[in-house]
């Protein structure tokens, strides 16, 4: 296949998975708070504040700790964006569209090392335009979760270069596990076990076929792009893991709407094409669809039926069975992962997720569909670049009609409909989100705020203001800072959630604080002109993860930049 064929398909398929985005219109989606939350992710880089942990507005204007818990790059990105342009829905669709290409250009090189250009190609639209990625970016508008799914075949490509013995490819693995797990930590729950199948089902079949053999420097170069991944990202995942229980994320996120018995999936559900608006419910009809999509429901049954002509070759004793195990081995064992993955969504397998911990934050079971679409693209580039007497013929049929099923699924990449005013849902202004979007994501609230607090408006009371006895010098996401004038001591109350990590100084002497009722801060003033500030300092694990991040980030740089010295330092040379 020609190189302008390739990427005229390539464009194609991007503009199948983008074309309601390509307009000046935009949608509301189940989740529309990515306005704000790139918003106050743009003010607290303004404020000076990094890495981001803290938003100021969040939380009903008393503060929240959304970036330690919320997948936070897409959002580092979409706040240069705005930053540039001053456009907040078009910094919303820009992720998308990053999300979109990304997708693309990562499916297609994957499917591009098992069958060539056609492969490529034919993973991009298998996995682009699979109407999963649609319910996601059109309906839930799950952007972290479509940023991790954007990173999966990015990861399944460089693994596969490095088992190869192309150990240059490590900085492409890093930086794409890197994406992962600080744009989606439920994608890395959910694909991580997958990913360590596929490198152990990849070994195997390379090892079995004898035309690679597997070298030393291969798994070292693997384990350092695996180090290098956990250490730079270290400043989001263990502060999160750690501290998760200084927030009400458990009480929101594990009970009512998102206990996962309320969502698995009946398997009559990825067949059946129709289309829908609503929410994930329990039973078979959701008002939202689990299609998997024209395309790959064929490469299934191509699958199946080459397995079935496969057999029945072996039972003529038409085919060598040492043969056929090396064609068939691969692909055989990739679908048993899938059908592994398909029961993960099904009440088969409740049993699992009521032993296994950490399955409840994956709240829905259809979750899984992640790890469906990407081995199905796999699968489709597999099947196309196998080499077996008297199916050379069918690849181009195979090809092209796989194509053509893909590209109809485009039809469910668009909204339910568009908004005279994207505005009213999308917007940075800070009394909006303290008052409407905070209860709209009150998942990381500090666990010492009470739930039925009022939205605060101001730092200090207005009384105090207005009678001189204190003013707001400084007010910003990490920094407080008022100064006092009163005649005897008194406790002043800050209009702040009481979190890990934030100190009180009165002229400069850091003292105890306390905490009200309602979970705010709360602070002695001496009698007389005072300065009392507050910062929002690193805790001792927050600290120990920004350490490693920066040693990380530092090892990277120089590995990546000295190439010379990793490959010395793989292959032990002196």
């Amino acid at each position: 296949m020609k190189k302008k064929v390739v990427a005229f398909l390539l464009i194609l398929i991007f503009l199948g998975s983008s074309w309601s985005l390509l307009n000046n219109k935009f949608f509301r989606a189940h989740d529309h708070t990515h306005g704000a939350r790139i918003a106050e992710m743009t003010r607290a880089l303004e404020d000076g504040h990094f890495p981001v942990r803290w938003t100021q507005n969040f939380g009903y204007g008393y503060g929240m700790p959304l970036f330690e818990f919320y997948g936070p790059l897409p959002f580092y990105v979409g706040s240069i964006f705005y930053w540039l342009t001053n456009n907040l829905v078009g910094s919303i669709k820009f992720l998308y569209l990053l999300s979109n290409l990304g997708t693309v250009i990562g499916a297609y090189l994957l499917g591009k090392e098992f069958a060539k250009r056609r492969g490529g190609v034919l993973t991009a639209a298998l996995i682009t335009l699979a109407p999963y990625r649609a319910l996601n970016l059109f309906i839930r508008g799950a952007l972290n979760e479509t940023w991790g799914l954007m990173a999966l075949p990015w990861i399944l490509w460089s693994l596969t270069k490095i088992v190869k013995g192309k150990n240059k490819y490590w900085p492409y693995l890093s930086l794409s596990l890197m994406i992962m797990a600080l744009s989606h930590n439920l994608t890395v729950l959910i694909a991580a076990p997958f990913i360590l199948i596929y490198f152990l089902v990849l070994v195997f079949h390379l090892h079995f076929d004898k035309k690679i053999k597997l070298k030393l420097s291969s798994f070292f170069s693997l384990f350092w792009a695996g180090l290098m991944s956990l250490m730079t990202s270290c400043f989001y995942w263990l502060p999160c893991y750690v501290e998760k229980s200084f927030t009400k994320m458990e009480e929101m996120i594990l009970t009512g709407y998102f206990d996962f018995r309320l969502h698995f999936l009946y398997l009559r559900q990825f067949v059946n094409p129709s289309w829908g608006f609503g929410g994930s419910s329990w039973g078979p009809d959701d008002n939202i669809s689990f299609f998997l999509g024209y395309g790959q429901i064929f490469v299934l049954l191509g699958l199946g039926a080459f397995f079935v002509i496969s057999l029945l070759k072996l039972l003529k004793r038409k085919e060598k069975f040492s043969q056929l195990l090396q064609t068939l081995a691969f692909p055989f064992n990739l679908l048993i992962v899938f059908l592994f993955a398909t029961l993960l969504t099904t009440p088969k397998t409740r049993i699992i997720w009521e032993n296994i911990g950490l399955m409840k934050y994956i709240q829905f079971p259809w979750r899984y569909m992640v790890v469906m679409i990407l081995l199905i693209g796999l699968l489709g580039a597999i099947l196309l670049g196998i080499k077996f007497k008297k199916f050379k013929k069918l690849n181009r049929s195979f090809f092209a009609l796989v194509l053509v099923l893909s590209l109809f699924n485009a039809r469910f990449f668009h909204p339910q409909e568009f908004l005279t005013n994207p505005t009213n849902f999308y917007y940075s202004d800070e009394e909006k989100i303290r008052t409407n979007m905070s209860s709209i994501l009150p998942d990381y609230i500090p666990s010492s705020l009470k739930y039925n607090i009022q939205p605060s408006h101001q730092l200090i009371n207005q009384e105090l203001t207005v009678a001189d006895l204190a003013k707001v010098e400084v007010d910003k996401t990490h920094e407080k800072l008022i100064q006092t004038n009163f005649q005897d001591e008194q406790d002043l109350t800050i209009n702040l959630a009481d979190y890990p990590g934030w100190k009180v100084f009165v002229d400069e002497q850091e003292v105890v604080k306390t905490r009200t009722e309602q979970g705010l801060v709360s602070v002695k003033a001496p009698a007389g002109q005072h300065l009392i500030s507050l910062i929002f300092s690193s805790t001792p694990i927050r600290l120990y993860a920004d350490v490693i991040s920066f040693v990380g980030l530092l090892l990277f740089l120089i590995t990546v930049l000295n190439k010379n010295y990793f490959e010395k330092l793989i292959t032990h040379d002196k």
